[in-house]
This record gives C-alpha cells, sequence and structure tokens, in this order.
C-alpha cells in the first residue's frame, strides 16, 4: 500500500511522548521479520481475497468494492489519494473486517490493517477522527478480542497492532483491554516457545513508551517473564528488545525500585549479559538503564543503594574498561561517563558494611572477601543486629528457601560468624530455629557445605574462643 513498507523508527533524533519522556535514539522495528515475512506473503502471494464472497452481514458490497479499489490501486500515490479522501472510512471497514472468524480473511485484513499505519504512521489520524463518531468502537477491543484465536500469526499481528496504535496515538486504553493485552504479553513470556516472540516484546515497547503504562504493568503484572526469558539467551534481537522494555520501565522512579528488588534481580542478569556481551546496541541499552537506575528515583538513599548493588556486581570495573575504549557512540559516550563518575563517587564513600549489607539484600550470596575477614566480622557483628534483625532475618530466609549449596554454605558462614563476635545473638537465633535448620545441613551431598554447617554450630556451641583456637592450631599441627 506504500513504496515504503515496514519502516523502522527513526535511528537518529529523540522521540518525545505525551507524558513528557524524551527518549534517545535507539533503534526499534516494527516487529519480528518472520512475522513481517509471513504478512508480506499474505499480501502478495496467489491466494488472493474474493471480495465480492464477503459476508453482507459484515461488510457491504460498497464497502467491500470501496476496499478492493484501494489494494488493487496500481501506484501508491493512487492510494495515498485514496486514503487522504476516505480514511476514516477505510479505518471503520478494517475494524468491520475483525469480525470475521475465516482464519484467512482474519490474517489478510489485520497484515492489509499493518501496512495501512505502516505505510505512512501519519495515517493514525484516522483512527482518531473515527473514535469521535457516533457509535465508533475503541478499535483496541477487536484487536484484544483476537488474542485468543487458535492461529499464531493473528494473534501476534492483533497484539503488535495494539501496541502500534496506542503508541502512535498517545491512546490510553481501557483498562479492561490493558489487562486482556498485557496478561497475553505475561503469558507468552512465560511460555518462551513462539517463533513471533520478538513481536510479542516489540508490542510491549510500544506501550511502555508511556509512562502510565510503566505503571500500570508494574502494579498489576510481573516484570519477572521477562527476566526469566532474558536468562534463557533466546537470540540477539529478542534480548534487544526485552532490554529495551527494561530500559523503558526503568525512566519512571516508582518502577526503578521495583526492577532493583529481591524479586527481580534485574542488576545482577543485566551485569552478566554485559560480561559476555560484545554488540554494541546491546551494552548502550544496559548502560542506558544503569544511568536510569541511578538517576531516575526520586530518593537519594534509592538512588545510593543501586550504586551499591552495581558495585558489588562488579559493574564499576565493567564501566571502567568500557570508558577507557574509543567509543564511537556519542550517548554511549555520555552514559557510560555518567556511571563511571557515580560509581567512582559512591565507592569513595561506601563502607565494607555497606556492600554486604547490599550483596545480603541481593538475594545472591558469592564467597566475597568480606565473607572471610576476621576484622569485618570483629567490628560488624552487632550492625547485623540495625533494622530489626533484618539481615538476620535474611540469612535465616536462604536456609529455609535456598537450594543453592553456596548460597546454604555462606548463610551458615555468617550466622555462625555473627554469633562468635556477638554472643548475645544467640537468642534471636535460638528463637527462630536457625540451629536446626543448619544441622539438617550437616548431612547435605555437598562436602563444602557440611563444613560450614559444622563449623558454624560449633561457633554456636563454644564460648572461650582462644581455648578453641589453641586447640585447632594444636590439631594442624
Amino acid at each position: 500500500m506504500s513504496g515504503s513498507k515496514y519502516e523502522k523508527l527513526p535511528t537518529s533524533g529523540s522521540y518525545s511522548n505525551s507524558y513528557g519522556d524524551t527518549l534517545s535514539s535507539f533503534s526499534q522495528s516494527s516487529g519480528d521479520d518472520s512475522l513481517l515475512k509471513e504478512a508480506d506473503a499474505i499480501l502478495h502471494g496467489d491466494r488472493k481475497i474474493h471480495w465480492n464472497s464477503l459476508p453482507n452481514a459484515i461488510v457491504s458490497k460498497a464497502e467491500a468494492s470501496q476496499l478492493s479499489e484501494l489494494v488493487n490501486a496500481d501506484h501508491p500515490h493512487i492510494q495515498d489519494t485514496m486514503i487522504r479522501q476516505n480514511g476514516v472510512k477505510f479505518v471503520e471497514i478494517f475494524l468491520k473486517m475483525l469480525k470475521m472468524r475465516d482464519e484467512k480473511h482474519l490474517k489478510h485484513f489485520l497484515a492489509l490493517m499493518h501496512d495501512f499505519i505502516e505505510g505512512d504512521k501519519s495515517r493514525i489520524r484516522y483512527f482518531l477522527e473515527y473514535m469521535n463518531q457516533e457509535d465508533s468502537v475503541d478499535p483496541t477491543l477487536p484487536l484484544a478480542n483476537l488474542l485468543n484465536v487458535k492461529s499464531p500469526f493473528v494473534q501476534f499481528m492483533a497484539a503488535l497492532l495494539i501496541g502500534r496504535f496506542t503508541m502512535l496515538a498517545h491512546y490510553q486504553m481501557p483498562d479492561s483491554n490493558k489487562d486482556i493485552f498485557l496478561q497475553w504479553v505475561t503469558q507468552q513470556f512465560r511460555m518462551q516457545s513462539s517463533e513471533y516472540l520478538t513481536s510479542c516484546a516489540v508490542a510491549l515497547q510500544y506501550l511502555l513508551r508511556t509512562d502510565t503504562y510503566r505503571l500500570y504493568y508494574v502494579k498489576k503484572f510481573s516484570i519477572k517473564p521477562i527476566m526469566d526469558l532474558l536468562v534463557t539467551k533466546k537470540g540477539l534481537q529478542l534480548e534487544y528488545n526485552l532490554l529495551f522494555s527494561l530500559w523503558l520501565l526503568s525512566f519512571n522512579s516508582s518502577v526503578c525500585i521495583k526492577l532493583t528488588d529481591k524479586e527481580h534481580q534485574v542488576i545482577p542478569v543485566l551485569a552478566n549479559i554485559l560480561k559476555h556481551s560484545t554488540k554494541q546496541k546491546i551494552i548502550r541499552l544496559i548502560v542506558a538503564t544503569y544511568r536510569n537506575l541511578l538517576s531516575k528515583p526520586d530518593s537519594i538513599a534509592e538512588q545510593q543503594k543501586n550504586a551499591v548493588m552495581l558495585i558489588q556486581k562488579k559493574v564499576h570495573l565493567q564501566i571502567s574498561v568500557l570508558k577507557d575504549q574509543d567509543l564511537e557512540d556519542d550517548e554511549l559516550t555520555e552514559d557510560t561517563e555518567f556511571v563511571y563518575n557515580q560509581l567512582e563517587t559512591t565507592l569513595q564513600d561506601i563502607s565494607t558494611f555497606d556492600e554486604y549489607v547490599s550483596e545480603v539484600r541481593s538475594g545472591t550470596l558469592e564467597w566475597s572477601p568480606v565473607h572471610r575477614s576476621e576484622k569485618f566480622w570483629r567490628e560488624c557483628a552487632p550492625k547485623l543486629n540495625e533494622n530489626r534483625f533484618e539481615i538476620i532475618y535474611l540469612l535465616i530466609n536462604y536456609l529455609q528457601e535456598s537450594r543453592d549449596p553456596q548460597m546454604l554454605a555462606i548463610a551458615a558462614h555468617d550466622l555462625g560468624q555473627y554469633v562468635r563476635y556477638y554472643p548475645r545473638g544467640k537468642a534471636i537465633l535460638d528463637r527462630e530455629g536457625a540451629k536446626e535448620l543448619i544441622m539438617r545441613l550437616m548431612h547435605h551431598d555437598d562436602p563444602s557445605l557440611r563444613m560450614e554447617a559444622l563449623l558454624s554450630i560449633q561457633k554456636m556451641m563454644v564460648h572461650n574462643w582462644e581455648y578453641l583456637g589453641k586447640q585447632t592450631e594444636a590439631a594442624a599441627k
């Protein structure tokens, strides 16, 4: 329907939406290549639509003829003229067509509707003019109803059109349609099985360019399927699109708090991807997301917490290496400088105890030097009582819920060190059943875990540490 089918958003310049965000120039495709190739094959393949055979109950003969003339016009300029003259009517016909249940017809009309929008994005105004008419239909409703049909192409193209329309029109869907769409997206991410999964991610990106959709998505649906899908590494383009969604989410202060909580673990996942990625488009999205995590939260304390988490995951070392490279991308250079300076400032102020607390709160324990440092435990064991024993309860919770031998070993070790240097802490450990949990680990299959559990129990039971130290030295000789 146009000489420039399936265009991409500009790769230079900025995009500003109606909610005040200015989003920098990351390129964003209008869908999954496999989905768009199939759409192109449907429109230009041998299987044509017999316009006169369309059911009169849905479209009149005159409407079918009008659409047929548009599709079969000899030149794009003729099509453009017809659309300028009757754009609102064509939108009305498209939406009527979506009531059909014949799969062949639905595929064709969805591909046609996508081509109509992508041929000239300003045509979105015809949808808005149509919606101002009496007895008009919200365009997202018939599209949302197609998300439960059997055909994967119909589902994913309908989702792509919902996202595209809401972005270009700056349109707020009714909550009922939002729920249908976002529930479907979440389900697709969880199943991880469709060949069109990238289009699903793109459709979500379109919505997340508007701040109200970010808040709605995070409040009612889980980000965790995105994180789980990122870990599976199902392809570079899908990874890019999922990271794009996380970057968009990170523009909202409230959402930033959700991204970095224990359930979603955004920082460890991004740090791992950055560690292994050589693709600049992936690197620049991750660094831009880091920048948002360090600047978008309203609370200085929250920004500082994120900085400590980034340092704990050795991100400052990754950024330092990146900073020394000759980067051709100005935005990546600017973001890298910002993140580097923020983390360097935090490194000067951060205490070892802050790093330790950040690690425990992150839900991922590693044998970093602090766990083995006698100086740390001598000075900081009583600090574990702060915030109503928050760190103690987290370590006990890991003993109850974790299945990872290293996590269990470190939690057992740290609780042993805590009571060694703060003997009064035995009371809370006894009250919460920590000793019993650690004793069970003495029968674990992992020999290192068994040893840490044994040592921890010994620390909980022995009071004269000077005597124990002498006995240990004697035994070693």
